[in-house]
């Protein structure tokens, strides 16, 4: 759900989908077989990835902004 929420309407959440969904494999894999869930975890980490790059990208754009707006203030 994070890895949804943080591709699509909050940014801030991809770090913690990459989080708990790295962590949630962990825990699958170390269970032996008893747990499932192991795509749904793939899958939020991997959303969490795409978001923590979308995060950065527009935190980027916002520094370039920023700065295009001061230089013509000068």
């Amino acid at each position: 759900m994070l890895g949804i929420i943080g591709v699509v309407a909050c940014y801030v959440c991809a770090p913690f989908a990459y989080y708990y969904g790295k962590r949630a494999e962990a825990a699958v894999d170390a269970s032996g077989g008893s747990l499932g869930g192991r795509s749904m975890a793939t899958a939020g980490k991997i959303l969490g990835i795409i978001g923590c790059v979308l995060l950065a990208l527009g935190i980027i754009y916002l520094i370039v902004v920023i700065i295009v707006a001061v230089s013509d203030n000068s």
